[in-house]
């Protein structure tokens, strides 16, 4: 469960329900229960999570 649909979903459904906290349910091979919450500058989401995946990314701030 990454969270990233929640997201765009939570700003949808709490602006028409009128309601800022949401629950919400991942149904998929790794199935998974959240709180989400709508704030003035994005959404926060809450709940229990494992690492599946862990890296290091570099970036090249310079111009080719």
């Amino acid at each position: 469960m990454t969270g990233g649909v929640q997201t765009f979903l939570t700003k949808y459904w709490a602006e028409r329900l009128q309601q800022p906290q949401l629950r919400a349910f991942q149904s998929s091979a790794r199935t998974g229960h959240m709180r989400t919450e709508l704030l003035p500058d994005g959404v926060a989401i809450y709940g229990q999570a494992v690492t599946v995946l862990a890296g290091t990314f570099f970036l090249d701030s310079h111009e080719h």
